[in-house]
């Protein structure tokens, strides 16, 4: 498990020992929080607990679970996405191709 957390929020409504446990955080509304999985380009596969809506900052709760990744990692992952998606549009066309 990672030792830094950061956070975008002040307080953290979870304690040590839930993460040391691999219990989910509860969200401030009490819920409990699912790990996500982030690919954007600043974020590629990097994991985070967040509320359902938490993009609406009415609730505010976001967590890392993973340390960021380096830039050169950014690089490897991003390019091995757009690896993969191009793959992955070739087999659709192939498959297109042989049931036409």
């Amino acid at each position: 498990m990672p030792s830094q957390w950061t956070s975008s929020t002040a307080s953290s409504p979870w304690s040590q020992s839930q993460i040391d446990n691999g219990t989910a955080p509860n969200c401030l509304c009490g819920k409990q929080s699912p790990l996500t999985i982030s690919w954007t380009n600043e974020n590629p596969r990097r994991q985070f607990y967040g509320y359902a809506n938490f993009r609406s900052r009415d609730y505010g709760f976001f967590r890392w679970y993973d340390q960021e990744v380096s830039e050169r990692g950014k690089e490897v992952i991003l390019c091995l996405k757009q690896r993969n998606n191009r793959l992955r549009e070739e087999m659709g066309s192939l498959d297109r191709r042989k049931w036409a």
